[in-house]
């Protein structure tokens, strides 16, 4: 009986082991706010969303990373999701924004740095917390201006209260953006907060009041219909700094497994070198090698990471993401 009792318990033991990190939700017509809960506690996150609580809609995922969860879930009910790095003199405020945000979608009085929109949300990109900040030091050493600095660089909304800029004496150290913001805000003597943002987008209710996907055109990555006050800030995707523009890229290929950083650094390479060859071209011929050289881009990760999805679902969601994120570029 004791030999049966301890593998008993060891089995127990290696299945929480095993699903550790992992999402497994499998409900159909269920409130939003239900499915919010489960996707909170499995994750260990805190989510903040402007949907109606009320809103009924279906998740049936199993043993998933939280990205992927959260992918199929904003794409299933039409909402773009990311994540918000916030900071304020004290939590109370930040629980005030969220507690705002969550009510009428509105964060009226905040300015919300990210890089040309709304974060990874919608497109599904990687996850920010995972990537690598090296913050250099800025010339203005305010905390709008370090917060700026990392959604140039970054896969993720930074909030600060439009009227609390202080000084800081002295950057952040190197690290994720959970170490370098939590201590960039200590430094400037205020509170952190990180959060998953799940907003909503136009979504459209079948008669048993069930969310529906957008119609493509709506999942364009369009920002214009969420508001001014909502609009993230930034400059737009294409152009920049190129020495701005290769940390971005350096912080991403951080975010990634070991094994998959050497063929994203070649790819950052290829990339580098394509650029430098079409530097000198007319415009118009520049452009259309461009274009030609993101389709192929494209074209390389369809065949790599749709032979990888775990399900027709989940390759489906993937390739919207595609024709979306192609789309983007070519607006």
């Amino acid at each position: 009986m004791a030999v049966v009792a301890v593998l008993l318990v060891a089995n127990v033991a290696w299945r929480i082991w095993d699903g550790r990190g992992l999402i497994t939700i499998d409900v159909k017509d269920a409130p939003v706010a239900e499915i919010v809960r489960k996707l909170e506690r499995q994750g260990h996150v805190r989510i903040a969303t402007n949907l109606p609580p009320d809103l009924k809609a279906s998740l049936h995922v199993h043993k998933v990373t939280l990205v992927r969860a959260l992918e199929i879930f904003a794409n299933t009910i039409g909402a773009r999701w990311s994540v918000a790095y916030v900071t304020a003199p004290n939590s109370k405020v930040i629980d005030a924004a969220l507690l705002d945000f969550s009510g009428n979608g509105t964060t009226t009085g905040w300015r919300r740095f990210a890089f040309g929109g709304p974060g990874p949300g919608g497109a599904g990109g990687i996850d920010p917390r995972s990537e690598k900040w090296t913050p250099t030091v800025e010339q203005e050493a305010t905390l709008h201006a370090y917060l700026n600095q990392a959604s140039q660089i970054l896969d993720g909304e930074f909030w600060v209260p439009e009227d609390w800029n202080p000084t800081v004496a002295k950057a952040p150290s190197e690290g994720t953006p959970v170490r370098a913001v939590a201590e960039l805000a200590k430094t400037a003597g205020g509170a952190f907060a990180d959060v998953i943002l799940l907003e909503k987008r136009e979504v459209q209710l079948s008669d048993r009041g069930e969310a529906q996907p957008p119609p493509p055109d709506a999942q364009s990555g369009n920002n214009a219909s969420r508001g001014p006050d909502a609009r993230p800030q930034g400059p737009p995707r294409q152009g920049g700094d190129p020495a701005m523009m290769e940390a971005r890229a350096l912080a991403r290929i951080a975010a990634l497994p070991k094994d998959q950083q050497e063929e994203a650094r070649k790819r950052l390479e290829e990339r580098r070198k394509f650029f430098e060859e079409i530097r000198d071209l007319p415009p118009e011929e520049r452009q259309e090698k461009i274009e030609a050289h993101m389709e192929e881009m494209s074209r390389r990760d369809v065949m790599t990471k749709m032979g990888a999805s775990r399900s027709v679902e989940e390759r489906t969601q993937f390739y919207r993401r595609v024709v979306q994120d192609r789309e983007e570029r070519r607006q």
